[in-house]
């Protein structure tokens, strides 16, 4: 590099203008020394992407572009052959960075996708191929010079990306790859066939054309590689000093006395070479146009230009690639779509199934709003039942959605739906759940009923956490259609994700915990109020739809993980469970109670319960008043009265709902006895109470004192010291009981304790309940 600068301090000062260097690294430093004497520089070759920096170098200019419009230029070409995607492969020097970064730069502006860059150090390690590998890159973009080229060309054919499927393009320093691998590795120089490179375009215009006929028939062959860039180098200095005339005498220009110059004071931006049109922008650099050539196997043909303005024309000439054939090989794998197909079979079962269990859900709220006024519908809460059925419409909706091709509004739409519905169904359930826990299950009996203003403020206050999720996803991160390619199974499919997986990470996550809390809840309020009883067995439905939400949960997590991912596996599988989750739901919780509605509605005569029917009266009641009642079941010999009941000891604050089976005896023994049917012991016989000596008082518990929703025909049995609160199955049972057990008892006992106290604290004497003896 020092030789060029010796050269010009040699010529003490006679020397005006340099052509060169070649090398930008030689360019540089003798750009530094020539600023010191005034004197003009100009390459046909160096292509740095440095000298761009005119303060550093303000006498300095060329008539090539430089590395990074060779970057655009290559990327260029690759969009005008229909390729979006490209790996980039660039050595660690300036000149190949400086146009792997312009190649990105104008990937990100013409959507081509750039799937992976990989750098190497020259002299270095073998290159990892594996990163292309993976990504099914099939257009490789090379950075960097012949020489290093000719390596690494010899391991990527070894690693299978050479072939019929791939093309690789390189920038103008390629030219001589050719005659480099002939010599150096001859045995891999047919590799080359179908290499393609982007170079400035040299020869142009009528000059051009000119100029390669003048030379030709002068030397005997063409001018070697830059060239023509050389030429107009001269041209351009001859315009700079006829512009620095206009200022300065000739003397002056010779004894080199002017100041220190700029190009914006001697060179003018519009010159006609050999080059073709030298335009230069307003950093005095060269927007040139650029020609494309294919190795054809035989010769490095021209098949594409490119203009100064980025567009390129296909010449007549079509490449010839790896094969030998001009079929332009794919930018990726050939795959086969894989959506839902809705003309098969099982797709359409399924849909024919969900349009079935959607029309029932439209109906059922129909009924429900008509019949909302049911005693049924309002001993189970007809205003929840209302929000569940339209939760589970909400999910049978996001079905439909979930089977259309992913677009950023099913995406979104579908996530709002089953997360929304969902949520509808499990909040709701929640709320019923623990009011009944809240009734019958406490372990002190509240007076206080709980509204359904109460719920549903609270079942209004859950469900604003998935809501406000739900708007940070969408307006942070909205999902959107992606592409995924499964290159072993050659298919492709488009999911729903989020660009920022941040985002969609903890939404995710935040949602899952949210979910599963949910389900402890339901769980955990499941297992308390298993036992407990009501007229239409409300919790223990309810438990079973839990139960079987889990079961659901847990099959989609056991078949996901251990499938194959495939998009109609994983359909097959959200169908199936969300359809069975659905049903059951429906059926538990609504179904049931409609279908009783309907058949009342009908006069149908419902069947007897299975504890109803261990009922047994021995001996014909008739139905009469009370007093003839009493009088019937003295005159019997011996008289069973059976049943199976909730039953509470008001007395102990530990006490819960339980059912017994209740027995009441008449002479004989006058006995009546309580068995807890969830006794670990079947032997254990429980409580046995003589009517005849024990009894204090029995009545039926007036409506005004029971103002827990749900809670009603209660018969009131007093003891000794204890008090036992029995729930009946309807105000007639409870007379008999009331009726039988007045007469088989004496209340007149001396063991009576004071009248009976009341929920709300109020006395009450003996005999003013109804009923009361």
């Amino acid at each position: 590099m020092c030789l060029p600068a010796a050269a010009i301090l040699d010529m003490k000062n006679k020397s005006h203008g340099v052509l060169g260097e070649f090398n930008s690294g030689a360019t540089e430093v003798l750009s530094y020394v020539l600023q010191n004497h005034h004197i003009l520089q100009c390459s046909g070759a160096s292509t740095a992407t440095t000298f761009e920096d005119k303060t550093v170098f303000p006498n300095f200019w060329r008539t090539i572009p430089s590395d990074d419009k060779t970057g655009t230029a290559i990327v260029n070409y690759a969009a005008a052959m229909n390729w979006k995607k490209i790996a980039i492969i660039a050595s660690d020097t300036v000149y190949g960075q400086s146009m792997a970064d312009a190649a990105v730069r104008r990937a990100a502006q013409l959507n081509v996708e750039v799937l992976s860059r990989l750098g190497f150090t020259v002299g270095g390690q073998t290159l990892d191929f594996s990163v292309i590998t993976a990504t099914n890159a099939r257009i490789i973009v090379f950075c960097g010079m012949y020489d290093e080229f000719s390596s690494l060309y010899r391991h990527a054919y070894e690693a299978g990306l050479v072939g019929k499927d791939y093309v690789w393009i390189g920038g103008e320093n390629m030219r001589s790859i050719v005659e480099y691998m002939r010599s150096q590795v001859p045995n891999n120089s047919h590799l080359l066939r179908g290499f393609v490179m982007s170079t400035p375009r040299d020869f142009s215009g009528t000059k051009g054309d000119d100029f390669l006929k003048n030379f030709t028939a002068t030397y005997g062959s063409e001018p070697a590689q830059y060239s023509g860039f050389y030429v107009d180098c001269l041209l351009g200095l001859i315009h700079s000093y006829h512009n620095m005339l206009q200022n300065y005498t000739i003397s002056e220009i010779a004894a080199q006395t002017f100041p220190a110059l700029t190009l914006q004071t001697f060179l003018q931006k519009n010159l006609v070479g050999v080059t073709g049109d030298i335009l230069l922008d307003d950093n005095y650099e060269r927007v040139n146009a650029y020609n494309v050539f294919n190795w054809n196997g035989e010769s490095f043909a021209p098949v594409a230009v490119s203009d100064e303005y980025s567009v390129v024309t296909h010449l007549s000439t079509k490449p010839i690639f790896f094969d030998g054939t001009t079929t332009v090989p794919r930018d990726s794998p050939l795959l086969v779509p894989v959506f839902i197909d809705m003309s098969s079979p099982l797709t359409i079962v399924a849909f024919l199934l969900y349009s079935i269990m959607l029309a029932v859900v439209v109906v059922s709220l129909a009924l429900v709003v008509i019949f909302r006024h049911e005693k049924t519908l309002k001993a189970v809460s007809s205003l929840f039942c209302f929000f569940i059925l339209l939760g589970l419409g909400l999910v049978l909706l996001g079905v439909f959605v979930d089977a259309a091709r992913p677009t950023a509004l099913a995406c979104t739409t579908y996530a709002w739906l089953l997360i929304i519905g969902i949520s509808m169904v499990l909040v709701n359930l929640l709320v019923k759940l623990w009011r009944i826990y809240w009734i019958f299950d406490n372990r002190v009996l509240h007076s206080n009923a709980m509204p359904d203003v109460v719920l549903l403020r609270a079942s209004g206050t859950l469900l604003l956490f998935p809501v406000l999720l739900l708007c940070i996803w969408s307006g942070l991160s909205p999902r959107q259609s992606r592409r995924v390619e499964n290159t072993s199974a050659g298919t492709y499919t488009d999911v729903c994700s989020s660009p920022n997986t941040a985002v969609q990470n903890g939404v995710t996550i935040a949602l899952e915990v949210y979910a599963g809390l949910l389900m402890l809840c339901l769980t955990f309020l499941a297992i308390k109020t298993r036992q407990v009883w009501s007229e239409f067995n409300e919790s223990k439905f309810i438990g079973l739809t839990v139960y079987n939400i889990l079961v659901c949960c847990g099959i989609i997590i056991a078949t996901l993980s251990l499938s194959d991912q495939n998009p109609l596996t994983e359909f097959r599988i959200r169908t199936f469970v969300i359809l069975l989750a659905v049903t059951v739901t429906y059926a538990c919780c609504i179904g049931r109670h409609l279908l009783r509605v309907l058949l009342l509605r009908a006069r149908v005569e419902l069947t007897a319960s299975k504890s109803v029917k261990q009922l047994q009266l021995h001996g014909k009641l008739s139905v009469t008043r009370s007093d003839e009642k009493r009088s019937l079941f003295n005159h019997q010999p011996a008289t069973i009265l059976q049943g199976t009941y909730p039953v509470k000891n008001y007395s102990s604050l530990a006490s819960v709902w339980r059912k017994h089976t209740m027995t009441a005896t008449s002479a004989p023994g006058r006995i009546l006895t309580l068995v807890d049917c969830s006794a670990a012991d079947s032997t254990f016989v429980g409580t046995s109470i003589m009517l005849d000596k024990a009894f204090c008082d029995i009545r039926i518990v007036p409506k005004e004192l029971l103002d827990i929703r749900g809670l009603e025909n209660i018969l009131e049995i007093k003891y000794c010291k204890q008090t036992l609160w029995v729930q009946m199955d309807s105000a007639e049972k409870a007379e008999e009981w009331e009726t039988f057990l007045a007469a088989e008892a004496n209340i007149s006992s001396p063991r009576c304790l004071s009248p009976i106290q009341a929920n709300s604290g109020r006395q009450l004497a003996s005999g003013k309940g109804s009923g009361g003896v």
